[in-house]
């Protein structure tokens, strides 16, 4: 094998000659500990409560108006109407029924209001507070509230998710941008880049033969893209870079694949390369209607990509590229750019 390998080592991906690269995982200081960068880990971290936000949902969030034969419900501008197949069989809405009382709804939207990182003692303390400022406050009666019992479970549901993100931006900023914030990368704890770890993906066969990936022209990651769309002329054009060693596809989702956190989840940059002098380039590809100019998720992106590029003292570049007129010299020239050339 050996013997093969050295007489074919030009034919031969650099993965295949048992090459291997790492990229450094983004890592924060938090509380004395060094910790991975997520989002998710550093909510772990992070002390809030649902007391913190208000138990309350205004009028132009929810709301109940009673008309003859019909109820309409307006939840955030957008109102749902209802009434009864046989109007003489309709109660009205304000009339209680024996078991219907505030314990008895709040109780009931405990077991359809659920959060894992909320306790149940907490929730049902904030639930109840919401059934009184709805019944109380806003005047709405129980009756009603039982009615659109449903509705309501949802729209809470949705109002604890928001505070949720609300407290994921805050421990975002504060952790990876603050003034306080201490980030470095970790190439002990990076995600290492090997011959068949993307075994279990689709393969491109297009038209064209790169030759420059990583693991081979037969063993390039099917892109998003159609073939010769924006994605593959991205690809075209890393591929012919000046000073490139070689280069991946990133795969997005996959459990071997490089990852950035954004406030809302993480992504994962389109390609991965690595230079002659052996420095990283990563880059995320966007769609000029989809670039950090027009998008707020693009900028969230090349922030935190240019953050980690930063954090890697000058071994890793991170590019945001897009193509403007469909040419891929545009994203050759940005990341030329990008590396200082």
């Amino acid at each position: 094998m050996r013997a093969f390998r050295a007489q074919h080592a030009d034919d031969l991906a650099p993965a295949h000659l048992g090459e291997e690269f790492t990229v450094p995982r983004l890592m924060a200081h938090v509380q004395g500990e060094l910790v991975f960068g997520d989002t998710d880990i550093l909510m772990e971290y992070h002390d809030w409560s649902l007391t913190d936000h208000p138990a309350r949902l205004t009028k132009t969030e929810f709301d109940i108006v009673e008309t003859t034969d019909t109820f309409e419900i307006d939840l955030d501008g957008n109102r749902l109407s209802i009434s009864a197949a046989d109007s003489s069989e309709q109660l009205s809405l304000d009339i209680d029924v024996d078991d219907w009382t505030p314990n008895s709804l709040v109780r009931w939207l405990d077991g359809k209001v659920r959060d894992q990182w909320i306790g149940q003692a907490e929730l049902l303390a904030w639930l109840s507070d919401v059934v009184t400022y709805l019944n109380r406050e806003r005047d709405i009666p129980l009756s009603q509230l039982m009615r659109c019992k449903f509705i309501l479970a949802r729209k809470l549901n949705e109002k604890i998710r928001g505070f949720r993100q609300m407290e994921r931006d805050k421990v975002y900023q504060m952790n990876l941008f603050g003034p306080e914030a201490r980030i470095e990368v970790s190439f002990d704890d990076g995600i290492r880049f090997f011959d068949e770890m993307y075994f279990d993906v689709q393969k491109y066969r297009g038209m064209y033969k790169f030759k420059h990936h990583f693991m081979g022209p037969d063993e390039v990651p099917t892109f998003d893209s159609k073939d010769g769309g924006e994605e593959v002329k991205c690809a075209l054009a890393l591929d012919a870079l000046p000073g490139l060693k070689y280069w991946t596809r990133n795969v997005s989702r996959h459990p071997n694949s490089f990852s950035l956190p954004t406030s809302t989840d993480k992504f994962y940059p389109d390609f991965v390369a690595v230079m002659e002098d052996g420095r990283l380039l990563v880059v995320e590809y966007k769609g000029k209607q989809l670039s950090p100019e027009e998008s707020r998720d693009s900028r969230e992106k090349e922030l935190i990509g240019q953050q980690w590029a930063k954090a890697s003292e000058g071994k890793a570049v991170f590019v945001m590229a897009t193509m403007e007129r469909g040419d891929p010299k545009e994203v050759r020239e940005q990341a030329m750019a990008a590396l200082g050339r």
